[in-house]
């Protein structure tokens, strides 16, 4: 999908989230969802798109409400994968699309103070 704002950026994050893990379960023990909440919304990485990658990255710490654990790896325009399963907001529009968070339109505003 090409974004129709030259002056965005889309990224991929993934993150260092070991002190964030769920304990194993006990033998026998089943778990729908474990580990902080920073790790339920971020285990699977994080997409984003903004002007540079400060300001995607302070757009996800906004949505997650808390600070950002370390990146491990943050992939500059990745292709969009047309066999993704989950929900994905708009690539297109400045905001967290995955986990999704910009599905009513895009973030409006200035650019706030750097991460």
């Amino acid at each position: 999908m090409e974004i129709d704002n030259p002056d965005l950026v889309r990224y991929w994050f993934v993150f260092d989230l070991d002190g964030h893990r769920p304990p194993p379960p006990a033998r026998g023990e089943v778990w729908v969802d474990g580990g902080t909440r920073l790790y339920r919304i971020l285990e699977r990485g994080a997409g984003v798109t903004g002007y540079d990658e400060q300001d995607c990255l302070r757009l996800l710490e906004e949505c997650a409400g808390e600070p950002l654990p370390p990146v491990e790896s943050a992939l500059r325009n990745p292709p969009t994968d047309p066999a993704w399963a989950g929900p994905l907001g708009n690539p297109a529009w400045r905001g967290v699309r995955y986990p999704v968070a910009n599905m009513s339109g895009p973030a409006i505003g200035p650019v706030e103070a750097r991460r």
